[in-house]
């Protein structure tokens, strides 16, 4: 405490409480900021929100999609050319990768220069819609009456490009299944370009009509590759006989078309044709449009054919369905007219 005598008596300086009061002030202030800066010390941290990265730019080049079992389009981003050749692969038992003869082209009769070519060109807005695969060397272009096998197993279509080093881009793979015999137990049956058919017939379905087709006779058109509206393959339609599938027993023929174990195109048999049906199929081919698919159905034969629009062409499959036949008759039974169902077989 300072102060001062003033005439024997001592007088506090007038300033002190004024000092007093600063240094309360001070010590206060002090006092509260370490106490602000200790709670700060125990609060939680607040973090910024975690932002989602950008996704890596996409490498430029062709991208494939397979629109059904064997069948591709390639889209590229710039300007692309990648070899006609040697693009389809198969897994092998170790895992590699082993290529499967079949040419990258999208017309049966290209052009001689475009035939010699060992390079195709895809630009940027006009997808390259090839031609399907299906085992034999000239594809859907030619109709043989003989299946031709391919091995079963994993597939993809991996196009190299013809400048640089050659660097492809793997498409997505696809299965061939094997079939399994229902008169032949455990016995596995080899599959065919039938059976790609029949799996395309099978995808993408997006709805379809059943008829009844009338018996085999003088009717039948000779050429069953001729496209008519009256008729199922060259099998005459029984007028007033259609009947649109709904979504659920659309699905349903579907699962039935795609059973692998439900076919069998290993076997020959003669036999006097009877009761016929038929289904108009359309298909709605991803990144391709709307195609058609014919089926027709002989029951006392067990045999079915298939014609599957692919463009302007329309290949052909052949095969016997007794192991499916039971599913079929279910399907049948409530798919057509029920004026109908009375004369389909009980079994």
């Amino acid at each position: 405490m300072s102060g001062s005598v003033e005439g024997g008596l001592w007088r506090r300086d007038g300033s002190s409480p004024l000092r007093f009061a600063l240094a309360c002030l001070v010590a206060s202030c002090a006092a509260e900021s370490h106490n602000s800066g200790a709670a700060s010390e125990l609060a939680p941290q607040q973090k910024p929100p975690a932002q989602t990265p950008p996704p890596a730019p996409k490498p430029a080049g062709v991208e494939v999609f397979n629109v059904a079992p064997g069948r591709f389009v390639l889209e590229a981003d710039a300007p692309t050319q990648v070899l006609a050749d040697g693009a389809l692969q198969r897994r092998s038992d170790d895992g590699s990768w082993v290529s499967v003869p079949f040419r990258l082209r999208r017309e049966c009769a290209p052009a001689a220069a475009a035939e010699s070519s060992k390079c195709i060109d895809i630009l940027p807005g006009q997808p390259y819609v090839a031609l399907s695969w299906s085992g034999a060397e000239c594809g859907p272009c030619c109709y043989s009456d003989t299946p031709v096998p391919v091995a079963p197993g994993v597939y993809r279509l991996a196009p190299r490009a013809c400048s640089g080093d050659g660097a492809g881009r793997e498409g997505p793979t696809f299965d061939v299944p094997e079939s399994m015999s229902g008169f032949q137990p455990g016995a596995r049956l080899r599959p065919s370009n039938v059976v790609l058919e029949r799996l395309r017939a099978a995808a993408s379905i997006e709805k379809a009509s059943v008829f009844r087709l009338e018996p085999p006779g003088p009717r039948d058109a000779r050429d069953e590759s001729t496209v008519d509206p009256s008729m199922i393959i060259g099998k005459p339609i029984v007028a007033g006989s259609e009947a649109a599938l709904s979504p659920e027993l659309v699905s349903l023929l579907g699962e039935w078309l795609g059973n692998p174990a439900g076919f069998n195109n290993t076997m020959l048999r003669r036999c006097k044709g009877g009761d016929r049906y038929g289904f108009r199929v359309t298909r709605n081919v991803p990144r391709v449009g709307r195609e058609v698919t014919e089926v027709a159905l002989e029951l006392r034969c067990n045999t079915i054919a298939i014609a599957n629009q692919e463009g302007t062409l329309r290949p052909e499959a052949y095969a016997y369905f007794d192991e499916s036949r039971a599913a079929l008759l279910a399907l049948l039974r409530q798919a057509v007219l029920p004026s109908l169902r009375e004369a389909l077989p009980k079994r």
